[in-house]
């Protein structure tokens, strides 16, 4: 979250010192640091969307075929179908043009706000199915122990961040629509800002309500 805040920083730090027109990052990058290497960077930074956009493909297929169909209908290629399907809704939606895809990613925060609101309710809510995998309810004894780090065979930090690391990186959302704000220089840094710091403190506050109501042992 903190690399993130450093880039949303020195977005907003652009933003501010002049005119905003369309392109989103590639314009801020080329008037700061020219066109020369702004169209350097800005091809890099094409070849990591398309690169991410795999990522967050693959993340979600997994996790229906984990959750929804753990037994294989394809042959094992069961995440590989799920990420095409996923891939030709969202050319559809990037097809339709801005407005389809503003209004997709407004649906997204309605779904994102239902499923923060359902975890929150649940973590009050005991059941046996929770109770076989070290749900204990909220308890100081259970937080102190989940408290230090305890990595599983294989994985150290470098690997939880790079587990974690997907999930901020959507700070470019509102630079990416520059041309289609009313005021960039105002929305793109206050709503970026305020997204990062809204984002940072749900998954910390998630961390710590897993921590004190879900025992490690048993969920590994």
């Amino acid at each position: 979250a903190s690399i993130t805040m450093f880039t949303t920083l020195s977005l907003s730090a652009i933003c501010t010192n002049g005119e905003i027109s369309h392109g989103g990052p590639y314009f801020l990058i080329s008037r700061s640091l020219g066109p020369q290497f702004g169209g350097v960077i800005g091809l890099l930074f094409a070849v990591g969307n398309c690169v991410g956009v795999a990522l967050h493909l693959v993340g979600f297929s997994e996790a229906i075929v984990s959750l929804y169909t753990p037994q294989s209908f394809f042959g094992g290629w069961d995440i590989v179908f799920y990420a095409e399907i996923g891939l030709v809704i969202l050319f559809i939606i990037a097809y339709r043009g801005v407005g389809c895809i503003i209004r997709f990613n407004l649906m997204l925060l309605f779904l994102m706000a239902v499923s923060i609101v359902a975890f929150l309710i649940g973590t009050f809510i005991p059941t046996t199915a929770k109770t076989n995998v070290g749900f204990t309810g909220y308890s100081s004894q259970t937080f102190a122990t989940n408290w230090g780090p305890a990595y599983m065979e294989g994985f150290n930090f470098l690997t939880m961040v790079a587990i974690f690391f997907p999930s901020v990186t959507g700070c470019m959302a509102g630079a990416n629509i520059s041309g289609d704000l009313k005021k960039p220089e105002v929305n793109i840094p206050v709503g970026t800002t305020a997204a990062v710091v809204f984002s940072m403190v749900v998954y910390v506050l998630i961390a710590w309500m897993l921590g004190a109501c879900v025992q490690r042992e048993l969920v590994d």
